[in-house]
C-alpha cells in the first residue's frame, strides 16, 4: 500500500470523440495482461460451494458435472472505449510527474 501514496492521483478526467487538450494523456493507453485459462462451474451440479470460476482448465469429472473450460485471452493494447450511443471514445487525464 505504501507503494500506491507514490502513484500520482487523477484529479481531472475530460472525455472526447477526437483529441485531447494540452497537458492531458489518454488513460486508455495502456497494455492489459490478458487473463489464463479457467474452469466455469457456475452452472454445474456440484455444490454450491464450488460453482464459481477456477483458475484452471476444467478436469474430466469437472466437464461431466456441467463445467466448461474457458480459453485464456492474450494481451491487448487499449486504446479507446466503445460506447452505444457515440462509439468510440476516449478518456484523458492530466500527465503528472512523480517528484
Amino acid at each position: 500500500m505504501a507503494n500506491n501514496y507514490k502513484e500520482s492521483f487523477i484529479i481531472d478526467i475530460q472525455t472526447s470523440l477526437s483529441s485531447c487538450s494540452a497537458g492531458y494523456t489518454s488513460l486508455f493507453l495502456w497494455n492489459w495482461g490478458g487473463t489464463s485459462a479457467g474452469c466455469d462451474c457456475s452452472t454445474s451440479s456440484y455444490a454450491s460451494s464450488y460453482k464459481d470460476m477456477h483458475a484452471h482448465t476444467c478436469n474430466s469429472t469437472e466437464i461431466s458435472k456441467g463445467c466448461s473450460t474457458v480459453s485464456s485471452i492474450g494481451a491487448q493494447k487499449f486504446e479507446f472505449a466503445k460506447g452505444k450511443q457515440f462509439g468510440k471514445f476516449d478518456i484523458f487525464i492530466p500527465i503528472f510527474t512523480y517528484n
